[in-house]
């Protein structure tokens, strides 16, 4: 017989770290610690070999949030089911074999929203139960439930209000648990988040309700749930029977048929399962398929049972059945023509539902998330125009005027990359549209699109390689941002009819086969100087002196992402002045440089928003320059020493400073003293070289953010004497303060 291995807490921190050896699966118990441990772990679980699980590390692996693999584990008591029914990710039980009815019970909701996988033996148990037993009133129940609503007195004029993310987060209450609570309250204490209209927030009092009778709530969610499915297995039952009678066929014939349409769905055949129901005409083949199916006010399509075997395509069988069913077809109320309804379809859906559904059902919105047919059918383009969203339709190659005069109704961006030409009268309808457009297989234009393609409202992406005098004063008349990302060469002439455009002006981004970007003088960079918006440069690795100082005096605000070496003495500063003041919109300012010297760090340093630079080669006197930088700084060097850390710790307790190395950076003993003082938030991602006296040091602040960092193990036990680790973080324990 195998001797027990048992999963210790020390073995779990060690799987914690990452190391890669520890294997989960080899252990036949775990210890209630050791389960803590595990339940921070941000992935997949396996404990393949676990023979047994006490309620006390159900419970705590309940708190984890990704799968866990338990699939030799054969018994569970009430409590550990009850635990975890609470998980929100998946559970493999294929061996569990020893469950009671109650314990199967609490596990019900998870195994019908498919997060619970176990053995077909324990899934007839569990549809056996439901069928027979159903309690018919509630344990513990608060006097704020009554009739199956909560009665709450109005909040208080100054409400604070509790998002499902902390009850989540600080009170392990399950999201899918707070949506089912927050119907049940009165209006007064719900309230929509603007940033996020799905999601809500509930006041205090309805927080501290729902916490402190979780159990009561989850009781009351499962006995719904159960009557909701004995009613909607009921109904089914009821109408496939009806129907089998009205077609003169058995139940189980007419089974066979509805799985036979979705054979032949699945195989390819959508537009022959798409005809077959279009022109099938009696009643009882409509009313199998749409037996418990129902749309919502919000438009939202939610399938019976009999659409699910149809899988990714039951939402477009649901709609084609509503859209061709005979009037006197008996459904759900919801189920109208008239009604509002909205589907995401694939590129091989999407000219099925405009010909043959957006024609027949006034309320349907569809959208096409990944368009990729070459050609675009009129009724397809009248659809999709038809969405207020981006629009991605990059795959057509061919349009004309009668489908641009379609898609000039849409608002959102609209995407027409794969386009090689374009003709006047094409641009002019196009044009129309409220959003920005993008023709980035444009190369090159003539004078009457221009003039077209100049009414334009909200932006204009063009892929022209050179930019005429002549084409640049009509595309200078566009509103939004103009972009030219594979231009080759600005001329003068060109940038000085550009000065009038009243937008962001973008040159490169895709010049990847130029060595520094669109090709630009001094002449040029004087005249983009004066142009009325920002102007921002790509793939500009270097500037010549009179290009840097042209562009430096840009009123309207410079970008140069990509610049990697900037011009030596007061041209580079007046330079980064320019890129200090930042782009309108913009709160990060980005940097990649070869070399820093300590005049230019001072210039970026007054850059008011998110600083990220990385050096090469650093200089002391420039990270003492750039200490002066009050806001996020993020900075790479390979040491830090005593004089820069001074310097960057007398910086504002409002600030942050992030020490982002891709290598190992070293902390000598005088700088992690330095750091001790300093009063925000201090991050170092990547590892670290530390003495132990810097550990001391460094263990004196409140708390320290170490990602991806490995240190020395008998450094790291300074930290773990004097505080705690938690997804990356160290905090100071209070003990030790």
């Amino acid at each position: 017989m195998a001797k027990a291995k048992i999963l210790t807490k020390q073995v779990a921190e060690e799987f914690i770290k990452g190391s890669g050896k520890v294997d989960l699966s080899t252990y036949t118990s775990i210890e209630n610690d050791a389960a803590e441990v595990l339940a921070l772990h941000k992935r997949r679980l396996d404990l393949h070999g676990l023979k047994t699980l006490s309620d006390s590390a159900a419970l705590a692996l309940s708190k984890h949030k990704g799968p866990i693999y338990l699939v030799n584990l054969t018994h569970l008591s009430d409590a550990a089911a009850s635990a975890l029914a609470c998980h929100e990710g998946h559970l493999q039980l294929w061996g569990l074999s020893e469950i009671s009815d109650a314990g199967l019970t609490a596990m019900s909701a998870r195994y019908d929203r498919g997060h619970c996988h176990w053995s077909a033996t324990l899934t007839k148990r569990l549809k056996h139960s439901a069928r027979t037993s159903l309690p018919q009133s509630y344990e513990n129940c608060p006097a704020e439930w009554v009739d199956d609503a909560v009665v709450l007195s109005p909040p208080a004029s100054e409400v604070r209000w509790i998002s499902q993310t902390s009850l989540s987060k600080h009170k392990d209450i399950p999201i899918s648990l707070f949506r089912w609570f927050t119907p049940f309250l009165p209006a007064s204490h719900v309230s929509k988040l603007e940033i996020w209209k799905a999601c809500a927030q509930i006041s205090e009092q309805a927080a501290d309700l729902l916490v402190n009778n979780r159990a009561f709530f989850e009781s009351v969610r499962a006995r719904l749930n159960q009557k909701k499915r004995l009613k909607s297995n009921e109904v089914v039952s009821h109408q496939l029977e009806k129907s089998a009678s009205q077609a003169g066929l058995s139940r189980a014939e007419l089974e066979a048929k509805l799985k036979r349409l979705g054979d032949l769905d699945k195989s390819g055949e959508l537009d022959l399962v798409a005809e077959m129901i279009a022109g099938f005409g009696e009643k009882w083949l409509y009313e199998a398929l749409l037996s418990d199916s129902e749309v919502t006010e919000e438009g939202a399509l939610k399938l019976g049972r009999p659409l699910k075997q149809f899988g990714s395509k039951g939402p477009l069988i649901l709609l084609l059945a509503i859209a061709y069913m005979p009037a006197e077809t008996e459904r759900h109320c919801s189920l109208n023509r008239e009604a509002v309804m909205r589907i995401n379809v694939g590129s091989d859906e999407i000219d099925v539902v405009a010909a043959m559904l957006s024609p027949r059902l006034s309320g349907l919105t569809a959208t096409c998330a990944h368009f990729s047919n070459s050609k675009l059918p009129l009724e397809t383009a009248v659809l999709l125009a038809q969405a207020r969203n981006d629009l991605d339709l990059s795959t057509v190659v061919e349009l004309d005027d009668a489908q641009a005069g379609a898609l000039a109704d849409h608002e959102g961006r609209l995407q027409l990359d794969g386009l090689t030409s374009l003709q006047a009268t094409t641009a002019s309808l196009l044009a129309k549209n409220k959003g920005e457009l993008s023709f980035e297989g444009i190369t090159s234009l003539d004078e009457p699109t221009a003039r077209a393609l100049a009414d334009c409202h909200s932006g204009l992406c063009l892929g022209l390689i050179d930019l005429p005098e002549s084409i640049a004063v009509f595309l200078a008349k566009c509103r939004g941002k103009l972009q030219f990302p594979r231009i080759h060469q600005l001329t003068a002439s060109a940038a000085s009819a550009l000065e009038q455009h009243e937008d962001t002006l973008i040159l490169g981004y895709y010049a990847h086969s130029l060595k520094n970007g669109c090709e630009l003088d001094a002449s040029a960079a004087d005249c983009l100087s004066r142009h009325r918006g920002p102007v921002i440069l790509h793939q500009k690795k270097r500037l010549h002196t009179k290009t840097a100082l042209a562009l430096s005096a840009c009123q309207y605000g410079l970008g140069l992402p990509d610049l990697e070496e900037i011009p030596p003495g007061d041209v580079g500063v007046k330079l980064c002045k320019a890129l200090a003041l930042g782009l309108q919109g913009e709160s990060m300012l980005s940097l990649r440089l070869k070399s820093l010297q300590a005049d230019c760090a001072e210039a970026l340093s007054a850059y008011r928003g998110h600083l990220s630079v990385h050096v090469e080669q650093w200089e002391e006197s420039a990270l003492i320059a750039l200490a002066a930088h009050q806001g996020y700084l993020d900075i790479d060097p390979k040491k830090l020493t005593g004089p820069v850390a001074r310097a960057l710790s007398k910086r504002a307790s409002s600030t942050s400073l992030k020490i982002h190395q891709y290598g190992t950076v070293s902390v000598d003993d005088d700088a992690a003293e330095a750091l001790a003082t300093y009063l925000g938030q201090l991050t170092f991602h990547g590892s670290l070289n530390l003495s132990m006296e810097a550990a001391r040091h460094l263990s004196k602040r409140a708390s320290i953010k170490i990602l991806r960092s490995k240190i020395k193990p008998i450094v790291r036990v300074i930290f773990e004497q004097l505080g705690s680790w938690s997804e990356g973080e160290w905090k100071r324990t209070a003990a030790s303060s």
